[in-house]
């Protein structure tokens, strides 16, 4: 009998175990199947992120649609004459994410209601973005002028003061930069070598390239033109670093002879092709690399072909760093 009874029990134990563990699978699901919380509120504007290595960048942000996108010059944000772009598109309906000069369906250019002018970026220049919500534009939209800053108050929404209008990043946000896309070249950090011919440098604005002139300075040379040219990711001289590399060509008796016509002209672009030479090192498509250092070379038809020191005849270098 005692043997039944504990057994019993036991029985009785395991359904108990057992009926608690399924009420609680009940209960897990149905809160699983319960409706999400209600959203309180639409998010603060955050992290606005801009495209890099381009003059017609993307933006993207986090905190929701907007009603209007703005691009001052400058480091303000403000409706004035310094307005470079204006976008709008009423009831937060501007999506992300924007490109530069590209107009969202249904969005509106109001850039020149307020005295400003749509242009291109510049490079190495400073711009301001912004974007705001419908009601931070009504605010704005009330102080024509005044230069715009983001409030990190809570319990503010918006203040006003002189020449300053502030507004609550709940519906405000701006960023200012400088566009930097392209390769840039540390002005202080040229060096030129060599009294065979004075080189200088100009950097673009339009790709990572540089603008390579040239003048002969050599007495006993009476010609502006060089046989050859070339590029290194180096200080020094380096085969194994060579960027680029173009000797003029010529046939001699069914023989190829590099090197001994002066036939490459100044300026140049680092890559460009020229008649009557030949390329042993392309040029590459991206470009000049940042944080790196280079050497540009130039020599003439009477360079010994094989020295690259600064006190080679007929030889010069110029050596720089990028950014």
């Amino acid at each position: 009998m005692m043997k039944r009874s504990n057994l019993q029990r036991i029985h009785i134990r395991r359904f108990t175990i057992m009926a608690l563990l399924f009420l609680f699978t009940l209960n897990s699901c149905d809160e699983d199947n319960k409706p999400l919380a209600p959203y309180a509120g639409p998010p603060s504007l955050s992290d606005l992120l801009i495209e890099r290595g381009t003059l017609t960048p993307r933006f993207n942000w986090i905190g929701g649609y907007v009603t209007v996108f703005g691009v001052n010059r400058g480091s303000h944000a403000r409706l004035d004459s310094s307005l470079q772009w204006l976008i709008i598109s009423e009831g937060n309906n501007l999506h992300y994410p924007i490109k530069y000069g590209v107009l969202p369906e249904g969005a509106e250019d109001i850039t020149a209601q307020y005295g400003g002018r749509f242009e291109d970026f510049i490079e190495d220049s400073t711009y301001t973005y912004w974007m705001v919500k419908d009601s931070g534009w009504n605010e704005i939209k009330s102080h024509v002028g005044k230069i715009i800053l983001s409030l990190q108050n809570d319990s503010v929404s918006a203040y006003a003061k002189d020449d300053t209008l502030w507004l609550s990043t709940s519906y405000y946000l701006q960023k200012s930069c400088w566009i930097d896309a392209f390769t840039n070249i540390d002005i202080s950090s040229i060096k030129l070598r060599g009294s065979f011919a004075d080189i200088v440098l100009t950097e673009t604005d339009s790709c990572n390239n540089v603008l390579m002139d040239w003048t002969i300075i050599d007495q006993s040379v009476q010609d502006s033109l060089v046989a050859a040219v070339g590029l290194c990711k180096a200080a020094t001289y380096d085969p194994k670093k060579i960027v680029w590399e173009i000797w003029s060509v010529d046939t001699v008796d069914n023989q190829k002879i590099y090197g001994k016509n002066n036939v490459i002209s100044p300026p140049l672009l680092l890559g460009q092709s020229f008649p009557n030479t030949r390329v042993f090192n392309q040029f590459p498509s991206q470009g000049l690399e940042r944080n790196a250092t280079y050497l540009f070379w130039v020599a003439g038809k009477d360079w010994d072909q094989e020295n690259h020191l600064r006190f080679t005849k007929y030889h010069s270098y110029i050596t720089f760093n990028t950014w």
